[in-house]
């Protein structure tokens, strides 16, 4: 999150804040850069369990304090070799009911508002931000998945703390889709293939990626049940 300008004239450090999504992949390089030139001191991870044991626990690295504030998140049927006949059987009966094209949007939305009126999404940004104050200064990293809903709005909550203006916030929530555009394309391509459907399709991809309207129904929740951020 470094370069982005505060509204008070200050900026915010290069090196200090990262938000991305799970780690299991990572290579030795990428181990070496978080730990030795970055010197990260905090690993916060958002998976929930489920999460964890279908992609792995996050790989040890030197000094480096791990902490997870699970919460729940959507996996995609579709993804998975048990749900594909569930998923192919649903996907039919949209269809069949003319379905508008808008289901996932619908469920994240949905999903944003209850991170915050629910005590596991509320205990995750306490945690979030208690490991913040406990790393006095050092660089944190967090993640869940994707990177994009939970860790989005996480930083969402930081970035407006650190003073940053909201229409900036959103535009690097919205990152998110240009940084998995393949991902995006992928599943489009998988479930135009399974249904035919070129609306259906284009709505689960939709999980591979965010949209303003997400962000803003955060945003809006939060002023409604607690006056603002």
């Amino acid at each position: 999150l470094g370069g982005y300008q505060t509204q008070d004239g200050r900026t915010i450090k290069f090196g200090k804040l990262f938000r991305t999504g799970e780690l299991t992949d990572m290579t030795a390089a990428d181990k070496k850069k978080l730990v030795k030139k970055y010197h990260l001191v905090k690993d916060i991870d958002f998976r929930s369990a489920r999460n964890i044991l279908t992609d792995g626990k996050d790989p040890e690295l030197a000094g480096v304090d791990y902490s997870n504030y699970p919460y729940s998140s959507f996996k995609n049927l579709l993804l998975t070799t048990e749900g594909l006949d569930i998923g192919t059987d649903l996907l039919e009966e949209l269809i069949r009911e003319d379905y508008r094209g808008d289901l996932l949007s619908t469920y994240f939305m949905e999903g944003y508002q209850q991170m915050y009126l629910t005590e596991d999404g509320i205990a995750m940004f306490r945690g979030f931000f208690k490991e913040l104050l406990d790393a006095d200064g050092g660089a944190v990293l967090w993640h869940c998945v994707s990177g994009k809903d939970r860790t989005g709005n996480a930083t969402m909550l930081l970035l407006t703390v650190l003073g940053v203006d909201k229409e900036t916030i959103i535009e690097d929530f919205l990152l998110t889709n240009d940084y998995l555009a393949a991902d995006r394309k992928q599943t489009y391509e998988r479930v135009l293939g399974l249904t035919g459907s070129k609306r259906i399709a284009k709505d689960i991809a939709s999980k591979d990626g965010v949209e303003r309207r997400w962000i803003e129904e955060s945003y809006k929740t939060i002023e409604t049940y607690y006056g603002s951020i």
